[in-house]
């Protein structure tokens, strides 16, 4: 149960609000969530906020999946720029702004998401860009850059969620030397923070990584 001073701000919040459990359950909707979604509250609680949300952006591909990787980075202490994304909503597909937070409550941690509707500005703004890309005859994407070994493993774990220590403990190399790799992926990626990166990767095929060498220099 959410502590009730949490729950009254939340309830008289103009943001639609979702909060959810470690497990990436629906711990509580707000009225602004309950209306921007549709749904009554006894639907909302214990939903999966994946499957509500369903969200995915152009250029980065699927955003909500099972296990969350934005959840797994909140609850391991990792900051989450707000970013936007489309989302099923009651009125159709529309886009959305996301804050997350993380809450430690009697009962344990939770992540908070706030939305804000911006799907009036997202539409403005692409069509300003295919308008650009028609004119300067940009449109086609470049291909996703190839990454080391290395680098995909340490991109994986970030979509786990894991911390710069726990790669670096996981990989048997120096914190360093991930942060490192990490501002080469995020510079190969064209993204300037470590959810962009899991975002951005979220959809491409998988390659078979190569099994590390198991000699010694």
């Amino acid at each position: 149960m959410l502590e009730r001073e949490l729950r009254d701000c939340l309830h008289a919040a103009a943001d639609a609000a979702l909060v959810i459990s470690r497990h990436g359950r629906i711990a509580y909707a707000n009225p602004a969530a309950q209306l921007l979604f549709g749904s009554a509250p006894q639907a909302l609680a214990g939903a999966s906020c994946a499957h509500l949300l369903q969200g995915a952006h152009p250029g980065s591909g699927k955003v909500c999946a099972e296990p969350c990787p934005i959840l797994q980075q909140a609850l391991n202490g990792n900051p989450i720029p707000a970013f936007d994304f489309e989302a099923h909503t009651a009125s159709g597909l529309r886009w959305l702004n996301v804050s997350t937070l993380t809450l430690r409550l009697a009962n344990g941690f939770v992540c908070l998401h706030l939305f804000r509707d911006v799907d009036h500005q997202m539409h403005i703004q692409r069509a300003a860009h295919q308008l650009a890309a028609t004119v300067e005859n940009t449109s086609r994407p470049a291909p996703f850059p190839t990454l080391t070994d290395q680098e995909q493993r340490i991109l994986e774990l970030l979509a786990l969620g894991h911390s710069t220590r726990q790669m670096a403990d996981s990989l048997a190399i120096s914190p360093t030397t991930v942060r490192n790799h990490l501002q080469h992926i995020m510079r190969k990626l064209n993204v300037h923070s470590r959810i962009e990166a899991v975002l951005r990767s979220a959809n491409r095929p998988v390659r078979q990584l190569a099994k590390p060498s198991s000699s010694t220099n």
